[in-house]
């Protein structure tokens, strides 16, 4: 039976190196966008409760500012701050499910890797997993720097192709 998480992502479909540096990097960009938004709506929430909360709470009364005032009704404001904050409640919850998924597919790659003679898969889990430098990796697997930047380049036109 087939892997997958609640957004139907497969887990299992690892079995080139092609699928892993793709499941990797689009499941990283789709958490990196994840928070993204998170910290957006958690800004849009700041800014609102600082603007319309009480006095003791409001960072600056804005009454005093010269120039015109459009004053929201305080349903509004209030409709809107439950909005921002179911909305970063689910993607919270969205993030939490993305990264299990991530950490998933990094242990799968970082035990491959360590199962497999394959310098591509070697070098994406050095890089990209552990973010390690060029040096480091060439140094780690007795390769010339040189080496592996080729080795790159080739994963680079690999996840270009994705």
């Amino acid at each position: 039976m087939e892997a997958t998480n609640i957004y139907g992502a497969r887990l299992d479909h690892m079995n080139s190196s092609k699928n892993f540096y793709q499941s990797y990097t689009s499941t990283k960009m789709y958490v990196d966008s994840i928070e993204a938004i998170i910290k957006s709506l958690e800004k849009e929430l700041k800014t609102l409760v600082d603007k319309s909360g009480p006095s003791s709470v409001r960072a600056m009364t804005y009454d005093s500012i010269p120039g015109v005032a459009i004053k929201v009704p305080d349903e509004k404001v209030l409709q809107r701050i439950i909005e921002l904050r179911a909305a970063i409640d689910i993607n919270r919850a969205n993030l939490m499910e993305w990264a299990d998924t991530l950490d998933t597919i990094k242990r799968n790659i970082t035990k491959k890797s360590k199962t497999l003679d394959d310098i591509n898969l070697k070098v994406f889990v050095a890089a990209w997993i552990e973010g390690k430098k060029n040096e480091e990796i060439a140094a780690e697997l007795g390769y010339s720097i040189g080496r592996i930047w080729n080795v790159k380049v080739q994963l680079n036109q690999i996840l270009s192709s994705a």
